[in-house]
């Protein structure tokens, strides 16, 4: 009873009621593993670790987990996957788990790779918040959910990809391990060039950034998120907070003000105005959504080559 209960709410959740059988998404994919991942990001770590063995599908592409809305097509293609990977932390829970439950897949792993890093790796949120958005009740839980975009935890993240790729293709676990092995070597590579980019900043290195989710980038980079515009993508800041961050960019040095290409400018262009234009407006990707052709095109490069935009805008910002 529980379990049809629960399928019956992610059918009510997702809206798929009466929706016809589909076909089989994974049709030209044959002998190859079939991976589900959340976001992009996650995306590019089981292009780089499972290379030509495994078969991906990121359920965000244009839109990001916190607007996202899955449907019928998503549902079939976890029905027939090998494994499901989320990040977890109150992220991706509300549609990724509705749609585990509907999938009816009994063998297909879900793994929630923010549970698997390190509790003592996590940032605890600035505030626990919960907040309406569209018409939908979102809750950021106790830690900051956004791993990827931190280089130590990133690396955390494809080792534990590396792992479970290995549980569900046996066969191929040394070419895992081996691939994951490559691809942190890359990530510390990164690391190390991001730094050497931004040796003679100013320092502290302070943002005001769009919403919460470039606190681990700054901890890995050494910077400093002092504020930020939305407590959560879509939600207008009120007045009194764009005054509060214009105070602060008055009395401290604000080294740039980020915004992310999913959302508006429109609350960081009053502030810079008020400011005289005396603050960097600076476009970062927090690598939630994706050109798909761009994604499949550059796969295991596609997380390297955006973090890498996203360091060189910083560094040409920064005073």
């Amino acid at each position: 009873m529980f379990r049809k209960g629960l399928i019956l709410s992610a059918l009510a959740l997702l809206g798929l009621v009466g929706c016809s059988t589909m076909g089989d998404p994974w049709e030209n994919e044959k002998g190859r593993k079939r991976v589900v991942v959340t976001i992009p990001a996650l995306a590019s770590f089981v292009h780089a670790v499972g290379g030509d063995d495994i078969a991906i599908r990121s359920l965000c592409v244009t839109t990001g987990p916190h607007g996202f809305k899955a449907d019928s097509r998503d549902a079939a293609q976890l029905r027939r996957a090998d494994l499901l990977l989320s990040i977890g932390l109150s992220l991706d829970d509300s549609f990724a788990d509705a749609l585990y439950a509907l999938a009816r897949n009994n063998k297909l792993p879900h793994i929630k790779i923010g549970q698997r890093i390190p509790k003592n790796m996590l940032m605890e949120m600035a505030h626990d918040h919960d907040h309406e958005h569209e018409g939908h009740h979102h809750h950021h839980g106790h830690y900051d959910p956004h791993i990827w975009l931190g280089i130590p935890e990133a690396t955390a993240m494809v080792n534990v990809v590396a792992a479970e790729l290995s549980v569900i293709d046996p066969e191929h676990a040394a070419s895992y391990d081996k691939n994951a092995k490559a691809y942190t070597a890359k990530l510390k590579q990164l690391h190390e060039d991001g730094n050497k980019k931004l040796e003679g900043k100013k320092k502290p290195m302070r943002l005001i950034t769009f919403h919460d989710s470039f606190g681990y980038f700054a901890r890995s980079f050494g910077m400093r998120v002092e504020e930020t515009m939305e407590v959560s993508p879509g939600d207008e800041p009120s007045p009194a907070h764009l005054a509060k961050i214009v105070k602060i960019c008055k009395e401290k040095t604000i080294g740039a003000l980020t915004v992310e290409p999913q959302y508006s400018e429109g609350s960081a262009k009053k502030v810079i105005d008020s400011l005289g234009g005396k603050i960097p407006l600076v476009i970062v990707d927090p690598l939630e959504t994706a050109d798909l052709s761009e994604l499949k095109k550059d796969a295991s490069q596609w997380y390297l080559k955006k973090m890498e935009t996203n360091l060189n805008k910083l560094a040409d910002a920064l005073p």
